[in-house]
């Protein structure tokens, strides 16, 4: 299975239908609905609701991997990149990422940082 866009967004309201409205103001913006996907997720690790975060990990495996190139970028960018490991519960969040998310955060953090090198000032990259 090959998930898009739409394929994204009907998994994730399936298993989000708090998002519906976000969802419809935003039809076309992927990025914008993939953040959306993001706040849940870090607001489920942040009041340490494991149960529903650990609901969206397993959404994000499931697309992991197996999406269109638009969907993966999004959940690099929009899911990945917002999801935080920090404070009283960041442990526990990290152990509930599958490996691969592992991978993927870490492949994006080096990202950003290899991005914000490149932007200081004197830098010839």
């Amino acid at each position: 299975v090959t998930y898009n866009a739409e394929d994204f967004s009907r998994t994730v309201l399936a298993e989000f239908p708090e998002l519906a409205e976000e969802f419809e103001e935003h039809s076309d913006l992927l990025h914008v609905k993939m953040g959306a996907f993001a706040m849940i997720t870090e607001g489920a690790r942040r009041d340490g609701d494991w149960e529903k975060y650990e609901r969206c990990v397993r959404l994000a495996v499931e697309l992991l991997g197996r999406t269109t190139p638009d969907v993966e970028n999004a959940l690099n960018v929009s899911f990945l990149e917002h999801i935080n490991f920090d404070g009283p519960s960041g442990p526990q969040a990290w152990e509930r990422l599958s490996p691969r998310l592992q991978q993927a955060w870490r492949a994006m953090q080096v990202y950003l940082e290899e991005l914000a090198a490149s932007r200081k000032p004197g830098n010839s990259r």
